[in-house]
This record gives structure tokens, C-alpha cells and sequence, in this order.
């Protein structure tokens, strides 16, 4: 047996290194002269290149043939202690054409975690991973070649979390439409799944279903870069009722579509994920009623007037 009180090891160039452990106790049992063996390592520090750090609780790593059996490897969610990241398979050092895949199991962990700083900026809340039509969460790479780390989470709210959206402008306007201050930092108590993807320092969400009951709907998918520049699709779904007792038939149009209770409006998103943009503003300000014959007494209204009015801070 061979043991480090304090274990480091570096993955890459050691100034800049690609993966970091660092303040771990390691210990190595041989089994014979071959290198085969186990290594435990348990407690330290996991630093991955773009990613949050993690806490390592404990590991179990087997070593036969050339190639190294995850037995287990547990990782905290540093930002509470309790959320967990557990990583079980296979790795073959020697095998540069074929990618060693990970599964990946997620509980109670906070999106900034698993999605980065950028996106947990716009969605907040804790997540566990789930089964997706047979496939499950994993983690893929090439020995050798960080660029190729590939990591995508099927997930779902944690049970004693909502997730929360923050900082999209499109919250704003529909606080203003609804008077109810609720939907500028709504919280999702119902649905809430998706499909996180990250690599090369970018993140994906796909599949994106929030819903709180009788309130907001969002379904629809985002991608931020390496450089926080946001793009992405969301279809936004509003009570029936609200709109339909909306005076502006310009409101109404940017609803088009009614369907599950809900009146949908199809945005754009742009801008970064600091500042969030997206097209929901000029739906409402750019949809023109069809022109009428209106009463010669009294003059035609105005959309964007109207808009505005309706918008106007109180």
C-alpha cells in the first residue's frame, strides 16, 4: 500500500493545467508486480478549465490491462456540500480515435454548477439528472485532447427546488401587460427539464420546458459561447384569459397561437448573457391592426401609442 496525505495531480500543461486535484489523500494498492491495483483518492479539490470547482468526497479507480474502471466518483456541489455529481466507466488512456464515455448521475446540483456562471445567471435552482428515451447523462472525451470533452445532462428540478429565471427582458414587459410583478422574476413550481450540453466553453439548453400552473409557460431552447453572447428561440405561453382581456388587438397578434390554456408568442434571443435581449418588444410595438374603415368622427388608433400606454411604468 502507498499512500499521499497530500495528493496533486495535473491533466495538461502544469502553469495551465486542463483538470486540477489538488489537497486530496490518495492511496494506492498494488496487486502485483503488472501495476495492477486500485487507487482511492477521497476529500480535495476538483478544478476543471471552464467549468465551477467541485469538491471531491470520494473515489474508487481500478487499474487493469492498460485501462482504468471508474468504480465511483462522488463530487459535491460546492456552493451547499450536499448536491452530488457521481461519474462510473471506463477510460482507455491508449485509445486516441475512440472517446471514453462516463455516465453521469446528477442530484440537488445547482445549475451554476453543471451549466456555468453564465447561464445560472439566467436560470437559478437545483437539478437532478434523469433518463431520456433510454439514454442516459454522460461524460465523453479523448485521452489527450481536452477540446474533445463533451459533457450532456438530461435533467429535471430537483423535488425541493423551483427553478427561477432572471434578467430577460421579455419578463419586464409581460409584468407591465399582466400588473403583476410575479412574472419579472417568475419561479417554476410545475415543469421545469431540459438538456444541458457543454463543450469547448460553450453551453446549450435544449428541450427547455418550464411552466408554473396558470401562470407562464416557456418552452424552447439557448446557447451561450465562450463569450457569453446569447442566441436562442423561446415560445412563451400566457393564460388565455389574460390576453384575451387585453384592449390592444396588437397584444393579441403577438399571441397568436392558443393551445394546453395558454396564449404563445414566439421570441428571439440575443445579446449576452450579462444582458439578455430578445424581440418580444417589438412584437407588441411592430404588430399592426388590418386597416378598417373607421368613423369619420373619430380618428384611427394608434398601435404603437397604445403599446405604450399599455407598457407605461405606474
Amino acid at each position: 500500500r502507498y499512500r499521499a496525505n497530500k495528493f496533486h495531480a495535473v491533466i495538461g500543461e502544469s502553469l495551465k493545467p486542463c483538470v486540477r486535484l489538488h489537497d486530496s489523500e490518495a492511496s494506492f494498492y498494488r496487486r502485483d508486480m503488472s501495476g495492477t491495483g486500485e487507487l482511492r483518492i477521497n476529500q480535495g479539490t476538483l478544478s476543471v478549465r471552464d467549468w465551477q470547482d467541485f469538491t471531491l468526497d470520494r473515489s474508487l479507480l481500478e487499474f487493469h490491462a492498460g485501462k482504468i474502471q471508474v468504480i465511483g466518483f462522488r463530487l459535491l456541489d460546492p456552493t451547499n456540500g450536499k448536491g452530488s455529481v457521481e461519474l462510473k466507466g471506463e477510460i482507455d488512456p491508449s485509445d486516441h480515435d475512440r472517446p471514453s464515455d462516463l455516465e453521469l448521475k446528477v442530484e440537488g446540483v445547482a445549475l451554476s454548477q453543471v451549466g456555468g456562471q453564465n447561464l445560472g445567471r439566467l436560470l437559478d435552482g437545483r437539478v437532478n439528472s434523469r433518463d431520456h428515451d433510454g439514454a442516459a447523462s454522460s461524460v465523453k472525451f479523448v485521452p489527450g485532447d481536452f477540446s474533445s470533452l463533451r459533457v450532456v445532462l438530461f435533467y429535471e428540478s430537483n423535488p425541493g427546488s423551483r427553478i427561477a429565471l432572471n434578467g430577460f427582458a421579455f419578463l419586464k414587459n409581460l409584468a407591465r401587460l399582466a400588473g403583476d410583478d410575479w412574472y419579472e422574476h417568475p419561479s417554476f413550481d410545475a415543469e421545469s427539464s431540459g438538456v444541458i450540453t457543454r463543450q469547448d466553453g460553450g453551453v446549450n439548453m435544449e428541450d427547455l420546458k418550464l411552466e408554473a400552473k396558470n401562470r407562464l409557460s416557456i418552452r424552447g431552447s439557448l446557447r451561450l459561447d465562450r463569450n457569453d453572447r446569447l442566441s436562442g428561440v423561446f415560445e412563451v405561453g400566457v393564460p388565455e384569459e389574460l390576453i384575451r382581456n387585453m384592449a390592444s388587438e396588437s397584444v393579441k397578434r403577438a399571441f397568436p397561437d392558443a393551445r394546453d390554456g395558454f396564449r404563445w408568442a414566439k421570441i428571439r434571443l440575443s445579446g449576452t448573457g450579462a444582458q439578455p435581449l430578445d424581440t418580444l418588444h417589438d412584437e407588441l410595438a411592430n404588430t399592426a391592426p388590418r386597416k378598417v374603415d373607421a368613423p369619420s368622427e373619430a380618428p384611427p388608433a394608434d398601435p404603437q401609442k397604445e403599446f405604450e400606454n399599455i407598457t407605461r411604468p405606474h
